[in-house]
């Protein structure tokens, strides 16, 4: 008898219910009785199971968890537990409702819900959804329906159910967190004998297990699915190269990325590519990529190389120094040779050799000449005075300017 009454009570602890709303924001009407930002989460259910007899405002419970939110949507069923609340302090009796995540009733991370006959259009003309149709995400009202505008605004105010949004396909000892709208982590491993096609022609063989040994560890977070167009009744298996942004952490397998442009040529021993790398490796993928230290500094340290690659250009910008500290600092390509000149010394053996040519030439501009006559008349040597003049203005132009003109003030050599 005592094992009975604990059971039976612990029924009345655990009900099912049906999502009737749920408190987002503050256009919420209940926002402010259930305690304004404390009531985000909060939701509005019917009892299902024992049904509900109770007419009136619609009880309400809590998220469970307060450290993992997975809020349900208008329609989803919850599992509601009646556990010790905030008035407990007060009165021991006192219990409060808390719900878990919503229940898998299609198989689908993005919508389980299923709308009340209250709101199911009915249609003379067979137009509407069977619950095949629904499960293959094809829960969309029929349309010139009275009724479609409040069967399309069911889900609540800011979701619009999709049909494409496909579960991923999980793999023997898998453990995976999925989004509503096509965004996952997998906790994954290699299998490198994978299933082979389904029976409908489904191919369930994923693209990092064709290398290594059996339960590798590896991790994929993905956001965003690679094609708009697919069913979402088809599983759906992570593509580096397609899905729109992504993240691997691998562990001794091989993941074929093909990367936007890599050249070897600047290389002496070229690395391999990632579609190549059989070891431990972090690939992120994305139409653009953004690392940025708020504070600090950003520190790329690697034991062989580093390779900058691009199919356009690669710019460096500072606003103080930039600086490149190497033992064999190459130019052009990796068999440059020819050394570069280091400013302040070339300055000093160019500056010595404009004073040994000017030295040498002022005397020029005032050479004289000697023409024989009745006796001997000295006069100016015009043509070579007027050449030795002209050098010897060149020569001291380009000593003076050279500092300011040839030395690089942002470019400094060792």
């Amino acid at each position: 008898m005592a094992e009975n009454s604990e059971i039976q009570s612990l029924k009345d602890k655990i009900v099912s219910g049906k999502v009737l709303s749920i408190i987002m924001d503050s256009n919420h009407p209940r926002y402010f009785e259930k305690g304004k930002n404390k009531s985000i989460g909060v939701i509005e259910f019917e009892q299902l199971n024992p049904p509900s007899t109770t007419a009136g405002t619609p009880p309400t419970a809590q998220p469970l968890f307060p450290n993992i939110s997975n809020y349900p949507l208008k329609g989803e069923n919850v599992i509601i537990f009646k556990f010790p609340g905030r008035g407990s302090q007060i009165n021991k009796s006192k219990t409060d409702c808390f719900y878990l995540p919503p229940t898998n009733i299609w198989n689908t991370p993005h919508v389980n819900t299923l709308p009340p006959t209250s709101k199911v259009p009915q249609t003379s003309n067979k137009r509407g959804k069977t619950p095949d149709q629904i499960a293959a995400g094809s829960f969309l009202p029929p349309p010139s329906n009275e009724k479609e505008e409040a069967f399309t605004n069911f889900l609540g105010e800011y979701v619009t159910e999709k049909g494409n949004i496909q579960k991923l396909l999980p793999y023997a000892g898998d453990i995976i967190l999925e989004g509503r709208f096509g965004s996952s982590i997998r906790l994954g491993n290699t299998i490198k004998n994978s299933p082979p096609p389904s029976k409908d022609g489904d191919i369930w063989k994923n693209t990092w297990s064709s290398f290594g040994e059996n339960n590798k560890p590896i991790t994929i977070i993905r956001n965003g699915q690679y094609s708009s167009n697919l069913s979402g009744t088809k599983f759906y298996i992570e593509d580096v190269n397609k899905d729109p942004s992504s993240i691997y952490l691998t562990d001794n397998q091989i993941v074929p990325l093909n990367l936007s442009y890599f050249n070897p040529q600047a290389y002496t021993n070229p690395p391999k590519s990632p579609g190549g790398y059989a070891s431990s490796q972090v690939i992120i993928n994305s139409n653009r990529v953004i690392i940025n230290a708020k504070q600090d500094s950003i520190l790329l340290s690697s034991n062989s190389t580093i390779g900058l690659n691009s199919n356009n250009s690669i710019n460096f910008s500072s606003n103080k120094e930039t600086i490149l500290s190497s033992t064999d600092l190459r130019l052009g390509n990796k068999l440059a040779k020819e050394p570069i000149l280091l400013g302040d010394i070339t300055m000093e053996y160019l500056n010595s050799l404009f004073e040994a040519l000017i030295t040498l030439a002022k005397p020029l501009t005032q050479l004289q000449e000697y023409v024989q006559n009745d006796k001997v008349i000295q006069q100016p040597n015009i043509p070579v005075q007027q050449v030795a003049k002209e050098f010897v203005d060149v020569v001291d132009a380009i000593r003076n300017n050279m500092g300011n003109e040839v030395k690089s003030k942002n470019v400094k050599s060792t």
